[in-house]
């Protein structure tokens, strides 16, 4: 008779009876680090707040394992990577928990404490999630096709930063925004590019967390020295000395702006990025030296801090890397990272497979998927199918998309839209992407957007569904699933809301899964207009192409384009071999008839 544990604590503690009994205490010690720490928090559970976890910290998290079923248990794994992912973890230090967990995972199912997990309804194929035996699958993110070696395990860690930096990076923050108009994504990535530069200070040159600061990075110096400081007894300016006071400022901020270019010069040379990634660090630091001037430049005689000379080397040098970047190959070629649009599809039919799939199969066991790995896949397959079914936007479109704000059901017809509630038909509504110019790259220049997100027809999908099934199934049943923090439509897999890394993370490791090459969201946009270009989309295609994607036809053609050069050039061979054949077929024609005798 098959023995059925009814949670993971009971697995638990049968796998720590077992150890004991065997003299491997530390398994259990580990084992119990790998569900606490980094499995839990993936449930929606507690996990420790410091190095040691407490007796108290150790019985909540325990005790949570009692609601955690066996059919979520199985897939354990997953929810363990998604909170690596979520904390950060350097994937030299994933290997230990994940193997501990794993050896539970094992021993649990080969001593049959899992039971089965069979239901009457048998699937009609075999779905296997794992490798045959002694097979090791290869992930995206354990491939480095650029050759460099990582630098985000030196982002500084909010755990890391203390008060004295918080405030820093807030002020920092409210400045880029309220002072130099940035965006909010501008800000988070320019405010990443800086905690890199801090945490690889910290993490390599071992300056203490406590010492961290801004000026670290760009010394600030006073350059407008007060008139009433140099004022003689009688009341008068001794010009000279404050003459000789702005040229030692002058002096001094020049030193300090060598100080800077210096330490950029190193941090470059210690990750070895392209020449297009040093221009992004640039950017980020010239906008922090802005913040550190801010109270120095002279707004009235010169535009935009042309008066700091940290600012003038750090633009000087960008514009060296701008130049450099322009005359440069890809530092990995764009082959190696993309597939053929044909294949896009592909990939979006096996993501609906998995979506619909209930069971999998572990070896000749049948096990039930827990409702977060479907919903997993459900999410999986409508990134999928947003980023290929229309023109695919930019990542920024797909992560901040909120239901009833850029995410609405109704009818538009070009002028006015109604809402679904207010529809005469609710059953002909339509999904729409709609958004301001503050929601995307270049409103600026394009401003208010809407965009089709068209159902798909029957029999395009297989099993008879429609996207808007599928998206109407996320909203309703699977994404709670995640128990999102937020109010937008896709999520991170632990609730928080989706960013950038995450959305990569999830393409790379899905096409690489499928096709053996790990294509990003970024890619995808260039894969679109290469098979456009390569298909011979009208001009008026293109032009509608551009403007769903919020570019110009400059950007589509130079950026986007990736075409061969053969691919470039074969409509012309054709357009000649056409007019050969042509001309040939003619002058044949004309000598058969000069030929002929008269009648």
């Amino acid at each position: 008779m098959t023995v059925v544990s009814p949670n993971v604590f009971e697995v638990f503690e049968a796998y720590k009876q077992h150890s004991l009994a065997i003299n491997k205490a530390a398994d259990v010690s580990m084992a119990q680090t790998a569900l606490l720490r980094f499995t839990n928090p993936g449930w929606g559970g507690p996990s420790p707040k410091g190095a040691k976890a407490t007796t108290l910290e150790v019985s909540l998290g325990l005790e949570f394992l009692k609601q955690i079923s066996l059919q979520q248990f199985a897939d354990c794994l997953a929810v363990q990577q998604e909170v690596f992912e979520k904390l950060n973890i350097p994937k030299d230090k994933q290997r230990t928990p994940r193997s501990y967990l794993k050896k539970l995972l094992d021993w649990a199912t080969e001593t049959n404490l899992l039971g089965s997990q069979q239901t009457e309804a048998e699937p009609s194929e075999k779905y296997y999630f794992q490798r045959p035996d002694g097979e090791r699958r290869t992930y995206a993110y354990q491939l480095k096709q650029s050759g460099r070696p990582y630098s985000r395990k030196f982002i500084l860690d909010d755990s890391e930063i203390k008060t004295s930096l918080k405030l820093e990076i807030e002020a920092f923050c409210n400045f880029s925004k309220q002072r130099l108009k940035n965006r909010e994504p501008t800000v988070a990535k320019n405010l990443q590019r800086i905690k890199q530069i801090l945490g690889w200070l910290h993490h390599h040159h071992q300056v203490p967390l406590e010492d961290l600061r801004f000026e670290m990075l760009i010394r600030s110096v006073p350059l407008q020295p007060k008139l009433k400081n140099y004022k003689s007894a009688n009341g008068e300016v001794d010009i000279h000395r404050y003459a000789i006071a702005k040229a030692l400022a002058q002096e001094e901020a020049q030193e300090a702006a060598s100080e800077t270019i210096r330490l950029v010069n190193n941090y470059f040379s210690f990750f070895s990025f392209s020449a297009k990634s040093n221009v992004l660090v640039l950017q980020a630091l010239v906008n922090t030296a802005k913040f550190i001037y801010r109270d120095e430049t002279n707004e009235e005689l010169h535009d935009n801090f042309d008066d700091i000379p940290v600012i003038l080397r750090l633009r000087k040098l960008s514009c060296h890397y701008s130049e450099i970047g322009r005359n440069s190959p890809h530092s990995v070629p764009y082959e190696q990272k993309s597939v053929p649009w044909e294949q896009v599809f592909e990939v979006l039919k096996q993501t609906q497979k998995e979506a619909d799939l209930h069971f999998y199969w572990a070896k000749d066991r049948k096990v039930k998927r827990s409702p977060t790995a479907i919903a997993r896949s459900v999410q999986k397959f409508l990134l999928v199918a947003f980023l290929s079914l229309i023109p695919p936007d930019r990542s920024r479109t797909y992560q901040e998309l909120e239901v009833g704000r850029t995410f609405v059901l109704g009818h538009y017809d070009g002028v006015r839209f109604t809402p679904v509630q207010k529809m005469k038909d609710p059953a002909q509504a339509e999904w729409w992407i709609h958004l301001m110019p503050e929601d995307y790259k270049t409103g600026d220049i394009y401003g208010e957007y809407w965009g089709l997100m068209p159902n798909t027809k029957p029999g395009q999908l297989e099993g008879g569904k429609t996207l808007y099934r599928y998206i109407d199934e996320w909203l309703n049943e699977h994404r709670k699933a995640f128990k999102p923090e937020h109010k937008c439509f896709f999520t991170g897999m632990v609730g928080q809301q989706m960013d950038e890394e995450c959305l990569r993370s999830i393409f790379r490791e899905l096409f690489f899964k499928f096709t053996g090459v790990p294509v990003t969201p970024k890619e995808m946009r260039r894969m679109y207009v290469t098979y456009l270009k390569e298909q011979g989309a009208s001009e008026a295609e293109l032009e509608a192409a551009a403007y769903a994607m919020h570019h110009d036809r400059k950007m589509q053609t130079e950026i986007y384009n990736q075409q061969t050069q053969q691919s470039r050039i074969a409509p012309i061979y054709n357009f000649n071999q056409r007019l050969l054949g042509k001309v040939l077929q003619v002058s044949s024609e004309a000598e058969y008839h000069s030929v002929q005798p008269p009648n």
